[in-house]
């Protein structure tokens, strides 16, 4: 009696997703004064809250402000543009008295994803 021996077949398949490019959410972001009452902190500050059904990553600063501690966060410091990054899940808000000072204006770009690019004075690039 002869014996055949079988090998197993093993059969790869190589997935390869084409990769997904973030795109731009700007327009995902409103932002609105919040109390003292309502703040993260106990203080007055603005608030962002992304309004769209996807993650997105905002990118933001502020002109200067006279409150004490603001500093840090204003606009153009350090050779970059931008000053603070955040993550917001769709839906959610993020505040912060000293980053988001009540009563000063607000530069942001935002992407959808995790990740966004400062690309010179106030642009950004998603990728």
């Amino acid at each position: 009696m002869k014996r055949f021996w079988t090998f197993p077949v093993v059969i790869l398949s190589v997935y390869s997703a084409a990769p997904v490019m973030a795109a731009d959410a700007k327009n995902c972001v409103v932002w609105d004064a919040v109390s003292a009452a309502h703040a993260k902190f106990g203080s007055p500050a603005q608030r962002m809250t992304n309004t769209c059904n996807q993650e997105i990553y905002v990118l933001y600063c502020h002109d200067p402000a006279p409150q004490p501690g603001t500093k840090e966060s204003e606009c153009g410091q350090d050779g970059k543009y931008f000053q603070r990054f955040h993550t917001l899940a769709p839906s959610a808000h993020h505040d912060n008295h000293y980053s988001m000072p009540p009563g000063v204006q607000m530069h942001w770009g935002a992407c959808t994803g995790r990740r966004g690019l400062q690309t010179g004075n106030g642009g950004y690039t998603c990728d």
